[in-house]
């Protein structure tokens, strides 16, 4: 038969145990976060890179030198003036 204080002792070694298994697992869980949080910090660096890479690229249309939708207007509606002076019909 046990006594009081050999039951305490026991009972106090297993919640040892189960504390210790509990910090095992938020260990494994804090581990894996991160590592994913390295992961993604790899992946933002890469972006940096690449952001870099293309920052300088022309952005607009206007930037590559294409003419923007307000220019083609323009062009058509002088076209239009031009050709409704000289009595021409556009076919677009």
């Amino acid at each position: 038969m046990t006594t009081p204080v050999t039951q305490i002792e026991k009972d106090l070694g297993e919640r040892n145990r189960e504390l210790l298994a509990e910090i095992a697992r938020l260990g494994d869980i804090i581990k894996r976060r991160d590592n994913e949080l390295f992961e993604a910090y790899d992946e933002m660096e890469v972006l940096k890179e690449q952001n870099a890479i293309y920052k300088d690229f022309p952005k607009t249309a206007e930037d590559m030198g294409f003419l923007t939708p307000y220019e083609v207007g323009r062009i058509f509606y002088q076209l239009g003036v031009t050709a409704e002076r000289n009595k021409v019909i556009l076919h677009v």
